[in-house]
């Protein structure tokens, strides 16, 4: 053990600048795992301390209000059977204020009785919480409400029908409502039965949060009650803390290994330069390791000792790839802290250290071990020749190695994946993927070589340095190429979604939206709109439901392994009922209803919908409206056409008193011009609808589309980060290809100054090499990213896709310049050396 830490030392001081692009391939790719995995573990301790805050009970029991007189009573007896659990009862409801400004906007109002909250306390920007605060008309409001009203502590607020006084704010970082749309408000639940907003078809939320005490068994028997008494169809959800906590860690522990497999795969690429870089290194120690064999070091010592000199290595980039991290956090982590609307604090964790360190390893050997299987072929009679022949790999040993190392990397995959199926995908697809990428570097390379022909010497020249013996052309290109590809796939696609979506709100969409209109509101809210805005709105009828049964067999939906089929169908749905097509539908299987109401009831599929619950047309669909199931046949399948289309139901119905007559309220469309040539328009008209129907919400389509640019810009800059990431493996390989045919480069310079080569002409020469090595980057990045963006547009967006080749140009172009600058830069010491002392030295 000794003897082998005296070599590393030994090795590592005679080739540290080889060791430095040993490092450089790790560090990248192991940074990359520890910074993503540490701020998705982050983000998830804040969303569990949030959501515990948020439930502040043991088990949470939430029913319709409207079947209050019906589930009450079963709850009520099942609490008798547990007299030591404690209660509190709220009553929560979305609805519109106004604020004695006239100015209107809607809350989640929460009517609570004396025992809120079960646990913890409430915090107030001033002042201490308690009871008598509700009293008397009294509310307390989230802080963010008063900026938004344009109001103060002891102002009026209207809400219903009855005019309320504000008597204080919550702290905003200590309010549930951090991770909610609406601001909260608190009032007593007596108040709440004046304001005339619990009408029998109200869209309330009547909950009941219990504390049975620190027993798991306890709290498991009582929610185990709860669920057998009040079971889902019947409209009533029954949540315990420990299950609101795995729900929402769940989404983020498969977001955290499709990071890790993210970061695996940029990990990756460097492992192919180090597999070029390993077998570079012995190449050139083959003569030490032929003196260490006449020494009476056998083979098996040889390998363990440069096997355990990667090992080090290997530790070693991951270390450095820590201390990448960690100045990413530090710099990074306060500013994407504030993005979010809770209280998160982004550091590194140490289960993403210990991650990026087994990966580092693993990896290291992994693509090593191959090249390294070469010293057994070193013979010590090599010293008495005086050419040394490249070095040759052992099939017999290169074989096994080989596999052995592909096993692992596997195992790998499979680890970070958390799942077999995502693990076994990712890895073929990487495997293919590397391989044919690489094939297409070579080719491009070997296609560099015709220059040969060329009669201008400069541009001959410097198309021959791309085939120098260990130029780690074909490793560059590719990373350098894959990096681009990522990129500029993300941003092509991004851009064209971006497009679609304000095409179809320009062409198609509605720019107001009335939601949450009951039957009874239809008339009145339509004469305050046309009043405001000189036209009608379009009432969509909006009925939730279930899908619970395929030709009377029940949908065991645990059963559905795959997470995105499962998501797909097991949920609930907002279906609506027309007579005819919408301008984007298109019928692809059945026929579509006649205009005429029915008795029976037909449905009609989207197609992503029907694939993923496998329904055919003629099978007949069980739906549970609200505790009531209702059958119809699937009559037809539809594809929408995203750009065209006005409505987007993965249901539809044929009309027919079946669904007429089930509980529904009706989304109100208005496509009009008053709200951009009067801005004022629509604070008047949300004060006017507020005051009629609180309930109703009215919204701009504009801000919804806000919200889904935030999102897709948000997704396209984090992508488009791991994209540079890529690029800058790349250009870091290319610093360490350079460092690494260091002396060869001096000694041909040294040449060709010699052979009358002027300072010009080596710059031409150094600037057509790489620049040759970022054109067939970017054939390979960006030509890729044409293909793969319209491919995902046309097929799986199903929209039109266009090149934007001004982004295009941008990346290619960026791209191109960069590695000529980084190539230029670091070959600049090369062409100033005086020839002379090059030639004497031998090198």
């Amino acid at each position: 053990m000794l003897f082998a830490l005296r070599m590393f030392w030994r090795e590592m001081r005679a080739t540290w600048r080889q060791m430095v692009f040993f490092l450089v391939c790790l560090a990248v790719g192991t940074g990359l795992v520890i910074t993503l995995r540490s701020a998705i573990q982050n983000l998830r301790v804040a969303l569990v301390r949030q959501s515990r805050g948020f439930l502040a009970a043991d088990v949470e029991v939430r029913l319709p209000y409207g079947r209050l007189a019906v589930l009450r009573p079963r709850l009520d007896a099942v609490l008798t059977t547990f007299p030591d659990a404690a209660r509190t009862d709220a009553i929560e409801l979305a609805t519109g204020v106004v604020a004695d400004s006239e100015e209107a906007t809607r809350v989640l109002v929460r009517a609570v009785d004396e025992r809120y909250p079960l646990d913890g306390q409430i915090l107030l920007e001033s002042g201490t919480y308690h009871y008598d605060l509700l009293t008397g008309r009294g509310i307390i409001v989230a802080a963010s409400l008063l900026d938004r009203l344009d109001t103060a502590v002891g102002k009026p607020l209207k809400i219903g029908s009855q005019t309320f006084t504000i008597r204080g704010t919550f702290r905003r970082e200590d309010t549930p409502t951090a991770i909610g749309a609406s601001p909260l408000v608190l009032m007593s639940a007596a108040d709440m039965k004046t304001t005339g907003l619990l009408t029998p078809d109200a869209r309330a939320t009547y909950a009941v949060r219990l504390r049975v005490g620190d027993r798991p068994d306890r709290i498991a028997d009582l929610a185990r009650a709860l669920r057998q008494e009040l079971p889902t169809n019947s409209g009533a959800s029954v949540e315990t803390a420990r299950a609101r906590e795995a729900r929402v860690s769940a989404p983020l522990d498969e977001t955290e290994n499709f990071f890790g497999l993210v970061g695996i795969a940029v990990t990756m690429l460097g492992g192919v330069g180090i597999a070029s870089v390993t077998y570079t290194i012995i190449g050139q120690r083959i003569r030490a390791i032929a003196v260490l064999k006449c020494l009476g070091a056998s083979s098996s010592l040889v390998f363990g000792v440069y096997t355990l000199q990667m090992a080090m290595l290997g530790l070693l980039g991951s270390a450095c790839g820590w201390g990448l991290a960690a100045l990413s956090v530090r710099g990074l982590g306060p500013k994407a802290a504030g993005q979010f609307p809770f209280p998160v604090v982004f550091e590194l964790t140490w289960s993403a250290i210990g991650q990026g360190f087994g990966i580092g390893l693993i990896v290291a050997l992994a693509f090593s071990v191959v090249p390294l299987a070469g010293v057994r072929n070193v013979k010590p009679n090599l010293l008495l020749r005086s050419r040394v022949e490249p070095l040759a790999l052992p099939l017999r040993w290169a074989l096994p190695v080989g596999l052995l190392a592909l096993g692992a990397l596997y195992a790998l995959f499979l680890w970070q994946a958390g799942s077999f199926r995502l693990g076994n995908t990712v890895f073929q697809t990487m495997a293919v993927t590397l391989l044919v990428l690489y094939a297409v570097s070579w080719v491009v390379i070997r296609l560099a070589g015709l220059g040969r022909h060329v009669p201008l010497f400069t541009l001959r020249q410097g198309l021959a340095a791309l085939r120098r013996p260990g130029n780690q052309a074909a490793v560059i290109v590719m990373t350098v190429g894959v990096g681009l590809f990522f990129a500029l796939t993300v941003r092509l696609v991004e851009r064209n979604l971006l497009y679609s979506v304000n095409l179809a709100a320009a062409e198609n969409l509605p720019n107001l939206l009335l939601l949450n209109v009951l039957p009874s509101q239809t008339d009145r809210v339509g004469a305050v709109v046309e009043q405001h805005l000189q036209t009608r709105p379009t009432f969509i009828p909006l009925i939730s439901a279930r899908i619970t049964a395929i030709n009377g067999r029940r949908i065991d939906f645990a059963a559905i392994r795959e997470a995105g089929r499962r998501a797909a169908v097991d949920r609930e749905f907002r279906l609506t009922y027309r007579a005819g097509l919408d301008a984007g539908e298109t019928v692809v299987e059945g026929t579509w209803w006649a205009s005429t109401p029915s008795d029976t009831l037909e449905l009609s599929l989207e197609t992503f919908l029907q694939n993923n619950l496998g329904a055919r047309v003629g099978d007949r669909l069980t739906l549970d409206i609200q505790g009531r199931e209702v059958t119809g046949v699937v009559s037809s399948i539809r594809r929408i056409e995203p750009r065209r289309s006005q409505q987007f139901f993965a249901i539809v119905a044929r009309p027919g008193k079946v669904l007429e007559q089930a509980p529904q309220t009706f989304l109100g469309t208005v496509k009009t011009d008053v709200l951009d040539r009067s801005p004022d328009a629509y604070r008047r008209l949300t004060a006017a609808v507020t005051r009629v129907s609180p309930n109703v919400l009215v919204a701009l389509t504009s801000e919804f589309l806000k919200t889904v640019r935030t999102i897709l810009e948000g997704l396209q800059s984090a992508l488009t980060t791991i994209g540079s990431l890529v690029v800058f493996s790349g250009v870091a390989m290319l610093i360490g290809a350079v460092t690494l045919t260091r002396y060869q480069r001096q000694y041909e310079t040294a040449l060709l100054k010699t052979l009358g080569a002027r300072f010009v002409t080596l710059i031409g020469l150094t600037l057509i090499e790489y620049g040759a090595l970022a054109v067939a980057a970017v054939i390979i990045g960006g030509g890729g990213a044409l293909g793969a963006s319209w491919y995902i547009t046309r097929y799986v967006l199903r929209s039109e896709w266009l090149p934007f080749w001004e982004d295009w140009l941008i990346g290619a172009g960026g791209t191109f310049l960069l590695v000529l600058l980084v190539g230029g830069v670091a070959s600049w010491d090369i062409l100033r050396k005086k020839p002379l002392g090059i030639l004497r030295s031998g090198d």
